[in-house]
């Protein structure tokens, strides 16, 4: 028996081997399709792919990555299932268009862009049907036998990149942290010297003089 994903219905072809003229290539779109090339499963140390998504999302401030980006990357996972992640498998969901719309809650124009910039950055690469719809089928055990839409394996890919990219952001903000304790200490000594120079406010309220009070200008009568 085949299994469906939920996706736009599409005649059951081969595998298209050459890109079809659907798509307008672009600088991004072809790095994103060497990445995807390279998948050869999970990364060495994960487990999971929630492992990779988390990686992404700590690393998105660093890539300059919209929380509205990744929040379109997490829906796109949901479709994924364990067994695309393994090595000879390829991580590709077919959600369509029109499910897009309606589940994350944009315009037709806005999820063009979000797909557009998801490619551009390099965090999806896309595979083209000869008919230019998403669709895939899924054997018995749940493998994919067929499949045309997002491939989600530049995300593995790039892994290590996420990693490195969450640590350094860690690092600068544990380094800036520490500059304005420091900052707030120096404040604090500064004033605290001040307060004990002679004829300082402090230094009279300490030793019971009361301050001269403001002279006013003479005025004549």
């Amino acid at each position: 028996m085949v299994k469906e994903n939920c996706a736009e219905e599409a005649p059951r072809r081969g595998f298209a081997h050459a890109p079809t003229g659907f798509r307008r290539m672009t600088p991004g779109l072809l790095k994103a399709d060497r990445t995807a090339e390279g998948f050869a499963g999970l990364p060495e140390g994960v487990s999971t792919p929630g492992q990779l998504l988390a990686g992404l999302k700590a690393a998105a401030s660093r890539l300059g990555i919209s929380s509205r980006l990744v929040h379109a990357v997490d829906w796109l996972f949901c479709f994924s299932q364990p067994q695309d992640w393994e090595q000879g498998a390829r991580p590709i969901v077919w959600p369509s268009a029109s499910m897009q719309q309606q589940q994350l809650g944009l315009s037709p124009t806005q999820v063009k862009e979000i797909n557009r910039r998801l490619i551009e950055l390099g965090l999806v690469a896309m595979k083209d049907s000869p008919n230019g719809k998403r669709y895939g089928r899924r054997e018995p055990k749940g493998r994919i036998i067929e499949a045309y839409g997002f491939d989600l394996a530049p995300i593995a890919a790039r892994y290590a990149e996420f990693v490195r990219l969450a640590e350094e952001g860690r690092a600068e903000r544990a380094a800036m942290g520490r500059l304005r304790r420091r900052a707030t200490i120096a404040r604090k000594g500064i004033i605290q010297i001040l307060s004990r120079q002679p004829g300082s406010t402090a230094m009279r309220a300490r030793s019971g003089r009361p301050c001269p009070a403001r002279q006013r200008p003479w005025r004549a009568r």
